[in-house]
């Protein structure tokens, strides 16, 4: 379990260094969701390659 929180330490991490660096921009929305949901796909298909 230990390696969901460090996975959401990172994306939350991310997420927020992102924000500060291209908080003038409006499409910073957008690149945050991808970026979150490339993670997040990434992050599961780990878990699931590591259970088999």
């Amino acid at each position: 379990m230990r390696h969901i929180w460090v996975a959401i330490i990172i994306i939350l991490t991310w997420c927020a260094t992102t924000v500060a660096l291209l908080e003038q921009h409006v499409s910073v929305l957008s690149t945050i969701v991808l970026t979150f949901a490339a993670t997040f796909y990434f992050v599961l298909f780990g878990l699931q390659r590591t259970k088999e």
